[in-house]
């Protein structure tokens, strides 16, 4: 009874809370609620109808690609290594043209200039090259490259203009909610209505390539919600709860997607037929898109400068400032790490499916590991609130490797009560420290912004090409350990005993090792929360002088103007 009488008196309390400050921010905060409403709708409706599309790509797993139009497998193995070539040329003209809101200085502008002349002049000669030169290498090789080279020039002048008319009223992110929801709706509806099986095969793919290629110009409309957050306060503590509590808010879009997703796919034939992919696929994409628009109209960017600030970053600076922020050292290192693992197998799937033999038992399983997120998110709060950051994160690391040493011993034990356990509490952590690494990444922001004068989140991007060697090198690391151990193709020899345990004990292992190196550079994290507080007063101090010499006013105005 006297329960009850607490939570209905806490209730109460909140009820006022929220009516309190619906349109006024708590003292020393930012935010209202009504703002972190529009930022849960925005985010979890935007991400929904990004993962309405998720099953759509152009790539060998994709069953509209491939069960339904019949492109083969092997005609994509080289696409791969094509794409991460020509990344290499056209991605620092996109950070480059990012960080400077679309207007670079001059000597930069001409070199982009000239670049997307040849690109041009590359583009239009490879569309007109025989197909048949290259039959061994990639169906219509020529026509897949030249049209990459055509896009990417649309990309960059396409990218400058939006950026240059609406990132002075709107912002750096914000943008391309507006700019690109429209047509990206537009190229979904072009991509899947269109009919491909009146073309030649070689032509299909370098077709089909295309207008997945054209869709993929407008897929950053999406992809704001994490970017919003990251500078919706410089305030890093209420950063952190809303990171906190609204990824509990908004995690509620996805899941109510995947009840209706696998229904209204089963509607129309299912996951192998068209009918999903014309009607269901868009159907949702349309239905869920206008919610990315409360983050476009209701959620403020309040990233510390002056107004009207101009970035004038060239290439060479740009880069040279990002690789001298240590702190993105340490996150990258231990991402690439953490790569060394990629491609292990579950180990609940591999005991419920090999071992038990009773498949029914995933959807439990899946039902009791999805709810394991849920106390992270609400105890992150208060283990930072209480602790230090680095603390935290080292402890919660610490702590899951520890839990994945124990499913060593489950899987020795071949009890799938253990393995559960394991699993439950290595997601738990594995929440705190995701919440805890998002704060963490919005501080980086603001210390790049601190050592450089600029934000320069596109040119962090550098970090990526130094990452695709060393991710090359680790996808290779796992195979080649199952490969050891007998297991290579042949999933069935995991029926068998002698064969499942080695295979699950070693990914148990390299689960273990890889979790424990990769915690090692989070030991050099020193950006505390008193460290960032005077980050953001420098901060604060600059835009207002710098806003001081454009318009001199009251130093308290200054400081407001820069900060709302």
């Amino acid at each position: 009874m006297k329960f009850a009488k607490n939570l209905v008196s806490k209730g109460k309390d909140l009820c006022l809370d929220v009516k309190t400050h619906w349109n006024i921010p708590h003292e020393g905060e930012f935010v209202t609620y009504k703002e972190a409403l529009y930022l849960v709708l925005g985010v979890g409706g935007g991400g929904t109808a990004a993962q309405s599309c998720a099953n759509l790509s152009f790539t060998a797993g994709c069953m509209f690609v491939g069960a339904i139009y019949g492109l083969k497998m092997m005609d994509f193995a080289m696409l791969g290594i094509v794409n991460m070539v020509l990344n290499y040329l056209f991605q620092p003209i996109g950070m480059i043209i990012t960080d400077n809101l679309g207007a670079p200085p001059k000597k930069t502008m001409r070199l982009i200039n000239w670049l997307n002349l040849a690109f041009l002049l590359i583009g239009i000669g490879a569309l007109f090259v025989p197909q048949h030169y290259f039959e061994g290498f990639m169906p219509a090789f020529p026509q897949v490259v030249g049209t990459k080279f055509l896009l990417q020039v649309f990309v960059t002048y396409y990218n400058m203009f939006i950026m240059r008319k609406l990132c002075p009223k709107y912002g750096k992110y914000k943008v391309w909610i507006i700019a690109n929801t429209v047509p990206y709706i537009l190229a979904l509806l072009l991509l899947v209505l269109f009919p491909y099986n009146k073309l030649e095969y070689n032509d299909k793919f370098w077709v089909m390539h295309l207008f997945f290629s054209i869709w993929g110009c407008f897929g950053t409309c999406f992809g704001q919600g994490v970017n919003l957050t990251n500078v919706i306060s410089p305030n890093s503590n209420e950063r952190m709860k809303i990171m906190s509590y609204g990824c509990f808010l908004w995690s509620i879009f996805p899941t109510i997607f995947g009840v209706v997703w696998p229904i209204l796919a089963a509607l129309t034939g299912g996951f192998a037929s068209l009918n999903t992919y014309r009607i269901v696929v868009p159907g949702l994409a349309i239905f869920f898109a206008p919610f990315a628009f409360f983050l476009a109209f209701g959620v403020k960017d309040r990233v510390v400068q002056e107004t009207e600030h101009k970035p004038q970053v060239n290439m060479m600076k740009g880069f040279k400032e990002v690789l001298r922020n240590k702190y993105l050292w340490i996150s990258n290192i231990s991402a690439w790490i953490s790569s060394f693992s990629a491609g292990i197998v579950i180990i609940i799937n591999i005991a419920i499916i090999y071992s038990m033999r009773q498949d029914w038992a995933l959807s439990i399983t899946s039902t009791i590991l999805g709810t394991a997120s849920v106390p992270g998110m609400f105890i992150a709060p208060i283990l930072i609130k209480k602790f230090d950051r680095k603390k935290v994160i080292l402890s919660c690391k610490y702590a899951n490797a520890l839990c994945m040493i124990l499913s060593i011993g489950a899987v020795y034990l071949d009890s799938l009560v253990l393995i559960v356990l394991a699993q439950y509490i290595v997601t738990l952590f594995g929440s705190v420290v995701s919440i805890v690494q998002g704060t963490m990444n919005a501080d980086v922001w603001d210390y790049q912004q601190y050592i450089s004068g600029e934000r320069l989140d596109g040119c962090m991007g550098i970090f990526g090409y130094l990452a695709t060697p060393i991710t090359t090198l680790a996808a290779l690391f796992v195979p080649f350990v199952y490969g050891c151990l007998g297991f290579t193709s042949d999933w069935n020899i995991l029926y068998d005993a002698e064969c499942r345990t080695p295979v699950l004990v070693a990914t148990a292992i390299i689960s273990v090792v890889t979790q424990l190196l990769a915690t090692i550079p989070y030991h050099f994290y020193d950006l505390s929360e008193e460290k960032h507080k005077q980050i953001i007063k420098e901060l604060q101090q600059r835009a207002a002088d710098k806003e001081h010499e454009k318009n001199p006013k009251n130093e308290a105005e200054e400081i407001a103007a820069v900060t709302e």
